[in-house]
């Protein structure tokens, strides 16, 4: 039996086929790469398939995107809204979907609504088309901030999102809707703004972010014709008394 070093054939018959054994690894990676691909293009083709056939039920769409905002699924927003729903669809009490997310304190569901809605603000037609460049830039919150509803016969305005958001003390949210240029000073029902509400619900950070945004601490609602420092005094009373103070508005 021979020994010593091998020959020069040797060696180049088993670096062939080291080499061959390297090349079929890579072939089998690349055919197992292609499949998982294909697998992962039939998945996605079902999951449109379903989705046209849940859009395809009347009413499917507005339970669903009302169910995201207020349980706060950011991620199931953003679908849907990528296959097309109508962000500014309204619940049964004139309540766009930005209104629920804030009310409930949904920061990322909320961003989602408004980059939505800039979105499609941006693709709004400028003078030429009847609407003005600084009305797009803050069409998607100011729609939702004066948009009214009926119900029944008796119309009334529903409390803007970011009043909404400053009543439940969801600083983050306040922080959100006046990056997009939400009027600090906007008024609701009984002619309320956000720094009446926190200042009612005892949100002190969000009164100090109101208030370095310009909030007008002299505002008078029409309900009681208090300010904001009015309406936390009575509101401290009332508690004292009666339990929480109610609340007035939507």
């Amino acid at each position: 039996m021979r020994t010593g070093p091998p020959s020069r054939g040797s060696t180049f018959v088993g670096r062939y086929f080291i080499r061959k054994m390297e090349e079929e690894r890579k072939l089998k990676l690349e055919m197992e790469q292609k499949l998982q691909l294909q697998e992962e293009t039939e998945a996605e083709q079902r999951y449109q398939e379903i989705v046209k056939l849940f859009r395809s039920v009347p009413g499917n769409d507005l339970d669903r995107a009302i169910a995201a905002a207020m349980n706060g699924n950011a991620a199931a927003m953003q679908f849907l809204i990528d296959t097309g729903i109508e962000v500014e669809m309204t619940d049964s009490d004139g309540k766009t979907l930005l209104h629920l997310a804030s009310e409930a304190g949904h920061t990322d569901t909320v961003q989602v609504l408004l980059n939505a809605g800039k979105n499609a603000a941006e693709n709004v037609p400028t003078a030429a088309g009847g609407r003005h460049a600084e009305d797009r830039k803050l069409l998607p919150v100011a729609r939702a901030q004066v948009k009214k509803e009926r119900v029944g016969s008796a119309p009334y305005y529903i409390n803007p999102p970011l009043l909404l958001a400053a009543r439940g003390g969801h600083l983050k949210v306040c922080e959100l809707l006046l990056s997009f240029g939400t009027d600090v000073n906007t008024r609701g029902q009984c002619n309320m703004t956000a720094l009446h509400f926190a200042a009612r619900g005892g949100h002190l950070d969000v009164c100090e972010l109101l208030v370095s945004k310009g909030a007008d601490m002299n505002m008078k609602e029409n309900f009681f014709y208090k300010t904001p420092l009015d309406m936390a005094i009575i509101a401290i009373l009332y508690a004292s008394l009666y339990g929480p103070p109610i609340r007035c508005g939507m």
